[in-house]
């Protein structure tokens, strides 16, 4: 037996993108790769001395992202911000904690598009809403590949985060 700790952090971002109409046009999933910054944030949350941030932002990737442990907000080689929807990252609302899980289902992050053929590969959470100052918890490639969005397509973004034992599985 290991003297490690024995659970594992993990979760999933869900996507629905709206047209114009506000017919849905698409959905997608992605499960995340809790980066090793990420790691260590929240193991010195839980246990060493870190405060906890104010807020958290949802923001999205582009096409095909190559994610890796390594990525933090400021150096992420694989894989680039979207930007092309109004205003900054959207804040990350999560309801109260259920069986070891907390999401924002109840108040998805909307991204209004503000360009034709915005392709979407994914999503990142941190807690600064603009810039690269800050920690990247987690990002995420789409499991079915990249997506479309058009001008005036609002995406719908919910993460759903999970700590479950080791002999748990997260999905």
């Amino acid at each position: 037996m290991s003297d490690k700790i024995k659970f594992k952090l993990g979760g999933v971002f869900k996507f629905w993108c709206y047209d114009r109409e506000g017919n849905l046009a698409w959905t997608a999933d992605a499960g995340n790769l809790v980066v090793d910054e990420g790691l260590d944030y929240a193991l010195d949350l839980l246990l060493g001395t870190a405060t906890k941030k104010a807020a958290w932002y949802i923001g999205i990737v582009d096409s095909e992202p190559n994610t890796s442990y390594d990525d933090t907000l400021a150096s992420h080689p694989g894989w680039v911000e979207v930007t092309q929807y109004t205003g900054n990252r959207k804040e990350y609302t999560p309801g109260a904690v259920s069986e070891q899980t907390i999401n924002n289902m109840s108040a998805r992050a909307q991204f209004e598009i503000t360009e034709d053929n915005v392709v979407i590969g994914g999503g990142f959470l941190t807690p600064a809403e603009t810039g690269t100052e800050d920690i990247l918890l987690s990002v995420a490639p789409f499991t079915v590949g990249d997506k479309i969005a058009e001008t005036g397509y609002i995406l719908e973004v919910a993460y759903e985060f999970s700590v479950a034992d080791i002999d748990e599985d997260l999905t």
